[in-house]
């Protein structure tokens, strides 16, 4: 829980008052997304249901790099696909496999896909190896960030882990969330961001 504001002030500085303002584009056809801009991330409010802005989370990548949700943002992806897994889930290696497909089938569309890492195999706090573990086990050629302080757990309860979530990539805004694998779901959602 002490974790839970880490990576907030992320977005803080220099925040406009709307999306879009100050860009000199306009509204319509050549305007610029917001990822373009000169925001830092989406301004708050935050929250962890479907409809809210996901918080600006930051966790160690598999090289000991700290990764913010800011950076991937201001990628410009048109949607992120966020799974959080642990090593001791036998459902989450299953999705593994399914995750890292998805990415791989629409990459060149826009999407970017993230696993997120909470708890190792005995149930302890996860950490970059236990990251790169998990990347090399599964061939993933996506991000893949450890969760120490388990900052995830907002958005579901662990002990129906997996998580999945879709963003908006242009808002950061939470389209999907579910528990568990709904490949159908996943699929439509991601599919609706990448037209």
């Amino acid at each position: 829980e002490g974790a839970e504001g880490e990576g907030e002030g992320e977005g803080a500085e220099g925040e406009g008052e709307g999306e879009g303002e100050g860009e000199g584009e306009g509204e319509g056809e050549g305007a610029l997304p917001a990822c373009a801009g000169d925001e830092e991330y989406p301004p708050a409010p935050y929250g962890t249901a479907v409809g809210n802005t996901i918080r600006n989370h930051c966790f160690f990548d598999t090289e000991h790099v700290l990764r913010c949700f800011s950076a991937y943002w201001k990628e410009c992806h048109k949607a992120i696909f966020i799974n959080v897994s642990a090593l001791w889930c036998s459902a989450c290696r299953l999705e593994a496999e399914k995750v890292q497909e998805m990415f791989e089938r629409h990459e060149d569309n826009g999407l970017l896909a993230i696993t997120v890492i909470f708890e190792d195999s005995q149930g302890g706090p996860a950490n970059e190896g236990d990251a790169r573990a998990w990347r090399d086990q599964f061939d993933l050629t996506h991000p893949v960030l450890a969760d120490a302080f388990f900052d995830m757990g907002l958005y579901f309860d662990k002990s129906a882990t997996p998580l999945n979530l879709v963003l908006d990539g242009e808002t950061m805004e939470i389209v999907y969330s579910a528990t568990g694998f709904d490949a159908a779901g996943i699929a439509a959602t991601v599919a609706d961001l990448l037209q």
